[in-house]
């Protein structure tokens, strides 16, 4: 679903086209550092294959457009290799790790509720 949702009749947009668009909605500056650091995050990345599709998803968008680059300028731009970054080992804890280092921040402490104030007020003391 997430590279061809066109399977389930979703008007969805294939992830390698959405993490295209993101980069070429970016500054130019920026583009080829971007392709080349694309990082997975979450559960669903987990997925057999997943990094490799993503890749090979993006980079043949990529190679088009180059290829059209030629064909309307006459010369080759330069290679724009894509690099896709998972981290097996932290990805399974990845969202507690998030919540740990936000809650780290000094700017975090003042929004921490005790336990005695939960039980004193419930959990209206959360809003």
């Amino acid at each position: 679903i997430f590279f061809t949702p066109e399977i389930i009749k979703s008007p969805a947009v294939p992830l390698p086209q959405v993490v295209d668009k993101c980069i070429m909605n970016c500054p130019i500056d920026y583009r080829r550092r971007l392709y080349s650091n694309i990082v997975l995050a979450g559960g669903t990345t987990c997925f057999q294959n997943y990094q490799s599709r993503l890749k090979r998803g993006v980079q043949e968008i990529v190679d088009a457009r180059l290829q059209q680059a030629e064909a309307h300028t006459g010369t080759r731009p330069k290679d724009l290799p894509v690099q896709v970054f998972d981290h097996r080992k932290s990805q399974r804890y990845a969202a507690w790790l998030g919540g740990a280092f936000v809650a780290s921040e000094p700017r975090f402490a003042p929004l921490f509720k005790t336990k005695k104030e939960y039980e004193e007020e419930g959990p209206a003391c959360m809003r």
